[in-house]
């Protein structure tokens, strides 16, 4: 009984620990090509791009944000 219990939460957290996974890969691509061009960019629009970057990590780590890199691709266009 107790090894299917085991079973059973390790076969339920893993779409979620692949969910984490693809919104930490969204978020360290959008960085990067941040950190590419952070010359160019204010330093007040630079600290508002981090916030915002991390507030949409968040969101997509929690599952309220299903497409992350939609978002952070709109980000680094406006």
């Amino acid at each position: 009984m107790r090894r299917q219990l085991i079973v059973a939460a390790l076969v339920a957290a893993s779409p979620a620990a692949n969910a984490t996974d693809h919104c930490a890969a969204a978020y360290l691509d959008f960085m990067e090509r941040l950190s590419h061009r952070a010359w160019t960019i204010s330093p007040e629009r630079l600290a508002k791009l981090h916030r915002t970057a991390l507030r949409v990590y968040y969101a997509c780590d929690t599952g309220d944000l299903h497409n992350a890199e939609a978002r952070f691709r709109q980000l680094e266009a406006g």
